[in-house]
């Protein structure tokens, strides 16, 4: 894609359209961060980590200054994605980035967690499930390029204590088998929500499918 923009006042004045801080601008991070039931989802959606605050233009604005107000070039983001997306957006004429509004992302699991016998754990992408080899592979530089897998594991302990706290507040009441079949059901449907990779869902139903990790419950 080539900037049809070259009048250097029309550049000025297309940018200066943009600022986060615009009513306008304001209005639609409420449209596009509200959910269907009228809830509020504050999450970045490149990251569903941090909290939404700045929009990310996938086609960087001083590049396409026509785009800088577009609503689908504007996604939600919180600082740190937006930070380390920047202005890169392409290798040549490959995407270094998904783009949430174009790219059909797969129902397929790509996002996995190895866990050892130590229970220490590492999010991983892995194709195992045979995605299409050049969706992959944007989907594998834009986990790379946000240090998604690094991030996740830098904010899993709260995710790991709240699971713990499930499975000791039901422990005595509910039979193991009916705990962890309540888990996957419950995940199953943040997976619905927040997508078939959502990284709390699959760290939550590795966990609670590890024997060594269940049995520390009930010793």
């Amino acid at each position: 894609m080539i900037p049809s923009i070259s009048n250097a006042q029309q550049t000025t004045d297309l940018l200066n359209l943009y600022s986060y801080s615009n009513s306008i601008i304001s209005k639609l991070k409420i449209k596009l961060t509200t959910s269907e039931f009228n809830r509020v989802e504050n999450t970045c959606q490149n990251c569903t980590i941090g909290e939404v605050s700045s929009f990310d233009h996938f086609l960087p604005k001083d590049e396409f200054p026509e785009f800088s107000v577009h609503p689908k070039n504007l996604i939600p983001s919180c600082s740190k994605c937006n930070g380390k997306k920047s202005v890169n957006w392409r290798n040549g004429l490959n995407s270094l980035f998904l783009n949430l509004y174009l790219d059909n992302l797969p129902d397929t699991q790509y996002l996995f967690v190895n866990v050892d016998h130590n229970l220490d754990f590492t999010f991983i992408i892995d194709n195992r499930n045979h995605i299409d080899l050049d969706l992959f592979s944007v989907i594998e530089s834009h986990y790379i390029k946000l240090d998604l897998v690094n991030r996740f594991l830098e904010n899993s302990n709260k995710v790991v204590s709240e699971l713990s706290n499930t499975i000791n507040s039901f422990k005595n009441k509910l039979p193991r088998a009916e705990i962890i079949d309540s888990v996957i059901e419950t995940e199953s449907s943040n997976r619905v929500l927040y997508g078939s990779n959502y990284w709390q869902s699959i760290l939550k139903l590795t966990l609670v499918n590890n024997a060594v990790f269940m049995n520390n419950f009930y010793t």
